[in-house]
């Protein structure tokens, strides 16, 4: 396994699969989140849009992103675009009802207290609502990026020409298991370098909030 390593990483193909999945999980992580948290807090704070497009939500999160599959080419084409849809279907889901969670849960003595000291619509939303569901929409994202390193192997096993996912799916159809096993490693501990880097940051931001001692 060690001896597969080196030659990928010498011969640079361990390299630029790494560079091309992150690509499609940094694409389709970023889409997800954006929508998630959109959808999340307009759901949260206007109630027609939440009793409009609940029923909706629920249905959707349903269904596993996997068997989006056949959609996802049937629009997309073969390539990378399904493998970042895919992604961004998975994780728009823990983002949207994270971030409704986080708003729906701010109490409302501090919205009172932030209109009594004078506080604009825009404060309210950015210093007191967003603020207060900020660890909600961080716990959120932890989870959304285990589900894109899950889903980007997933996307990348549709035909596409590079990527970890990708490759690993060769070395499965050759029986190559030294391969496998060294890019599965290689995707765990990328997965956990990303759950560290969030982490770090989440208490960086979040460093105001009182909690457990450690």
């Amino acid at each position: 396994m060690l001896a597969v390593m080196w030659d990928d990483i010498r011969s640079g193909k361990l390299a630029a699969d790494s560079w091309a999945s992150f690509q499609r999980f940094g694409a389709g992580l970023v889409i997800g989140s954006i929508l998630g948290i959109t959808l999340g807090l307009f759901m949260a704070m206007w109630r027609p849009i939440d009793s409009m497009l609940s029923a909706l939500v629920q249905i959707v999160r349903a269904i596993p992103p996997i068997t989006w599959i056949g959609f996802s080419i049937l629009w997309f084409g073969i390539g990378t675009k399904p493998a970042i849809f895919l992604i961004a279907l998975g994780t728009v889901f823990p983002m949207l009802l994270n971030t409704y969670a986080g708003v729906r849960q701010v109490d409302a003595i501090y919205l009172r207290a932030a209109r009594n000291l004078g506080a604009r619509r825009w404060m309210l939303f950015k210093d007191v609502i967003l603020a207060a569901a900020l660890p909600s929409i961080l716990t959120g994202l932890r989870v959304s990026i285990g589900l894109a390193w899950i889903l980007m192997v997933v996307g990348e096993l549709i035909a596409v020409p590079n990527g970890l996912g990708s490759t690993l799916m060769r070395a499965q159809d050759y029986n190559q298991v030294d391969r496998m096993l060294a890019y599965m490693i290689v995707i765990g501990l990328f997965g956990y370098i990303s759950d560290v880097l969030l982490m770090q940051f989440s208490n960086h931001v979040l460093r105001w909030q009182t909690g457990i001692e450690r």
